[in-house]
């Protein structure tokens, strides 16, 4: 949006070197978010963003959806992807292999959360970094 409304900016040779691997203007995308986005999300408490976020879950997952047709469409099929054969034993048995690996890796984080937010009233940066 800022090349749009200086193109003779967004085609300045770039400041940083190039083993930085990041041009200026980048860097100032980056940091103009940054500055409009933290403050913003600092002012909406996370028990009434449920709401949008189930909105916009909906709306990400119609976009996938959408997206896999269209490149389904432009590559005039989904190739061996779609057309390769089951040369699984129990296809049901996959299934649960893969739900269950899935749920086994996620496990041990999601029980131990409880041990370390029992006590906290509330999350602040000081309690992050505090060494209890």
């Amino acid at each position: 949006m800022l090349g749009a409304m200086s193109p003779s900016w967004k085609n300045a040779p770039s400041k940083f070197p190039a083993s930085a691997n990041i041009t200026h203007q980048d860097f100032t995308g980056v940091m103009l978010w940054y500055c409009a986005f933290v403050p913003l999300v600092l002012l909406f408490p996370p028990e009434k963003l449920q709401k949008p976020f189930v909105f916009s879950s909906a709306a990400f997952g119609a976009t996938l959806i959408g997206l896999l047709a269209w490149a389904v469409s432009n590559a005039g099929g989904g190739g061996p992807l779609f057309k390769t054969a089951n040369t699984a034993d129990s296809t049901s048995f996959s299934m649960m292999l893969g739900i269950t690996s899935i749920l086994s890796s996620w496990g041990a984080g999601t029980l131990g959360q409880s041990d370390w937010v029992c006590d906290a009233n509330s999350i602040t940066t000081f309690d992050l970094m505090a060494d209890n």
